[in-house]
């Protein structure tokens, strides 16, 4: 043993090194263990830190750190600037040569694709952005390891045809969407094909994509957010079915065919013309992306493909009435009559609907619902979401009206499903109770979706605790009903909207050690304080009883925690039935939502950005509301706390490509930030937020590129920083840093007071269901 040591350059002292990084508790504490050692360490252990959870995303951001410097040997000094280039379509031509500096490990590909695929698991989880960095690792390994260090050797067929597969399987986990922000993932996935279809096009021969590799670049530009060409063509189909392109001038009418053709259905094209027919797959993601297989169009809409969760068969072919098809025939529509089209035309083929389709018709009816609700419209280009536009009806007679007017609420299209003999499942299922217009609704769903009963009595409260093992369709459903639990919580509606009066900012002090009581009591009895209203329909306390399931069940699923975050963020959420109205309401509110972010960190979660808005948002309501007290609460731990969690979410600290492994942060988590810190008057927080935005401003700027309404909520948290240091000797030096950034300006005076007297209200960055990350 100690001979096969001494052969590998180890010795006995290494291995017991090694014995005593395996040892840790967890593969966070393994791998500090690993990164507080500086000797020289086998793969294996690495490999095996990566192979169980990994719970902070700093210890994530460490082990890819390590991976470079130690795996690849990579000095982080010997590029200019540290970084890594930007992602383009030639950055490998570009960078050929540079790839040849770069010390790739001398390891089996077996070895280096479990690593890679390892990496990539946890990326997804915990740093979404990740996956671009990761990419890069693959093109030294393949011309360090493949092509012995030669960029014009030519690869033989044993060697191409590995490779070959390893670049599919890479593209396969690509696309895969993150768990927390499925849709918001995309764009960074779509940025690492990127890297492995330029890789691909460098090799000699060029690599081969084979079907499953074309059927994973279609599933990620479906669900990346579309180019401002493909968005601009929405706006040029006529309102008529089928919806052909309406020519507004002489330039539309000279373009030709393909100026038209999203990227799918180029993907799709590019796919047939390497010889591969379609099928099924193919069919769904272009009726997705525009246009039926005899090129009639439909409505590109941006989706989440489910390439990534069923395995591909090849020789599964598209037919006249699959179900698969026509869902994506309802889907891909602008409104509620063309959907219910789609769906009778199927029914009156002699379609049989399944709960997918039945689920494609109820997401219909329900954002129909959400648009006859609004105050006022939303501007979408057709396709981007959820979103309908108004039912086009211009020269239809009354009968041909009746005709296409669809059900008007889910309730009619459920008992419809359930005459027929289909039950919801899966997708059908979480959309059913979290939509449910109350909680007997909602069990109602549960009871007849022939969920095992164990869980049922759990989740309705009958049972204390959770079965023993929850399934992660299970665990989808808990967060379902615990968004409905929040959606049904008491609240007051005001007779006016109320505006934030910044006449009345004070000294803010802090009182976030009184909340270690309220988590005791979380903690002693295992519910919230029975001073939380009952629902009087159905039984059950609604937050108290969405908190309860969110401790019982461990849950590991950050949704969960999120729908009660954002349930006491809104206005007007009851807690107390005895002072209704009463402005310590809300900071009891602020109180609870403070214990829920300690019992989320006891479990082991970090915030990511979705999350740091909600607790940005509820602490903002509390200090609103401590305006309109007597005796106003103190916040100066309260917003120590918030500093604490922008500190963790913002920082950069790998070596390599900092910009892409920092979250992402939007103009509108910026905002609901620099709106707490100017309440509290902290101008020194608000100062250290904007030298923040100038060193990240490019960053900043694509993620605005990226994001609905992006530049006009970066322009949004400048106009709220120039409110809150208005007259302060703070102005003149923030002011100077904005203006040191090219495109940069100061708003005026007219901004500041717009901003004031308009309401501003809490922005969501990517919109409501513009795209709903998580709904079922």
């Amino acid at each position: 043993m100690t001979l096969g040591l001494r052969e590998r350059g180890f010795s006995i002292d290494d291995l017991v090194i090694w014995a005593y990084i395996i040892q840790g508790r967890d593969s966070d504490e393994k791998a500090q263990r690993l990164l507080s050692s500086p000797s020289r360490k086998p793969t294996f252990i690495l490999l095996e830190i990566l192979r169980n959870e990994i719970k902070h995303v700093e210890t994530f951001r460490s082990l890819l750190d390590y991976t470079w410097t130690r795996v690849f040997s990579v000095n982080s000094q010997e590029r200019a600037g540290g970084s890594w280039p930007e992602v383009s379509e030639s950055f490998l031509e570009e960078e050929a040569d540079d790839l040849m500096s770069f010390s790739s490990p001398d390891m089996e590909l077996s070895t280096f694709t479990l690593l890679i695929s390892r990496l990539l698991h946890h990326a997804r989880h915990l740093l979404p952005s990740a996956v671009v960095p990761i990419s890069h690792m693959v093109p030294p390994y393949l011309f360090h390891n493949l092509h012995h260090g030669s960029m014009s050797e030519i690869l033989g067929p044993k060697e191409h045809s590995r490779f070959s597969e390893f670049l599919n399987k890479l593209l396969h986990a690509l696309s895969r969407p993150s768990s927390s922000i499925p849709f918001g993932s995309m764009v960074h996935n779509w940025h690492a094909q990127r890297v492995l279809l330029s890789l691909a096009n460098r090799t000699k021969p060029p690599l081969t994509i084979d079907r499953l590799g074309y059927h994973s670049v279609q599933a990620v530009l479906l669900a990346t957010q579309k180019t401002n060409e493909e968005s601009r063509l929405a706006t040029l189909q006529a309102r008529g079915w089928p919806p052909w392109r309406v020519d507004q001038d002489g330039m539309d009418a000279q373009r030709s065919s393909d100026e038209d053709m999203s990227r799918v259905v180029f993907a799709i094209r590019q796919m047939k013309q390497a010889g591969y027919n379609t099928n099924l797959r193919t069919h769904v993601h272009r009726i997705l992306g525009g246009q039926e297989d005899d090129g009639t169009p439909t409505i590109h809409t941006r989706s989440m493909s489910r390439a990534h969760i069923r395995k591909l068969r090849s020789l599964e072919r598209s037919s006249t009435l699959n179900p698969r098809v026509w869902s994506a025939r309802i889907i891909a529509t602008r409104d509620v009559q063309e959907a219910w089209s789609a769906f009778k035309n199927f029914h009156r083929l002699g379609g049989t609907p399944t709960s997918p389709i039945y689920h494609a018709m109820m997401e219909k009816i329900e954002a129909e619902n959400r648009r006859t609700g609004r105050l006022r419209a939303v501007d979408v280009s057709p396709g981007e979401g959820k979103e309908v536009l108004s039912p086009f009806s211009d020269n239809f007679s009354d009968f041909y009206k009746e005709e296409l007017r669809p059900p008007s609420t889910i309730d009619v299209m459920y008992e419809t499903m359930m005459s027929s003999g289909i039950r919801p499942e899966s997708d059908c299922l979480r959309f059913l109770i979290s939509h449910a217009r109350s909680i007997p609704d909602g069990i109602k769903y549960l009871r007849e979706s022939a969920q095992r009963d164990t869980f049922l009595k759990y989740l309705i409260g009958q049972n204390a605790d959770p079965p023993a093992e929850l399934t992660s369709m299970e665990t989808r459903i808990i967060y379902a009903f615990v968004t409905l639990l929040c959606r049904c919580a008491d609240k007051l509606v005001p007779q006016a909207p109320l505006q934030s009066d910044f006449s009345m900012l004070g000294d803010m002090k802090g009182h976030h050690e009184k909340c270690s009581n309220i988590i005791n009591d979380i903690n002693a009895d295992g519910v919230m304080p029975q001073t939380l209203p009952r629902s009087r329909k159905s039984g059950i306390n609604p937050l108290s009883h969405a908190l309860e399931l969110i401790r019982t069940s461990q849950t590991r699923y950050k949704p969960t925690w999120y729908a009660v975050l954002d349930a006491l963020a809104r206005p007007g959420i009851i807690i107390d039935p005895n002072i209704i109205g009463d402005p310590q309401d809300d900071v009891n509110s602020w109180r609870i939502s403070a214990a829920i972010l300690q019992d989320f960190h006891d479990a082991g979660l970090e915030l990511d950005p979705k999350g740091f808005q909600l607790i940005c948002r509820c602490l903002e309501k509390a200090m609103l509301a401590s305006f309109r007290m007597d005796e106003k609460p103190l916040f100066v731990n309260a917003i120590l706390l918030v500093k604490e969690e922008f500190a963790k979410i913002s920082s950069t600290s790998f070596k390599f490509e900092s910009s892409v492994l920092s979250h992402k942060l939007h103009g509108a988590i910026l905002h609901a930030y620099v709106r707490v810190l100017g309440l509290a008057e902290d101008l020194d927080g608000l100062k250290a937020v904007v030298d923040w935005m100038v060193l990240h401003h490019n960053s900043l700027i694509t993620e605005a590129k990226w994001t609905r309404n992006g530049y006009e909520l970066l322009r949004r948290t400048l106009i709220a920083t120039k409110v809150f240091c208005n007259g302060t000797s703070y102005e003149e030096q923030v002011r100077g840093l904005v203006e040191s950034v090219g495109g940069w300006t100061w708003p005026t005076d007219e901004d500041a007071r717009g901003y004031i007297e308009g309401d501003p209200l809490i922005e969501s960055g990517d919109g409501s269901s513009v795209i709903d990350e998580h709904d079922g």
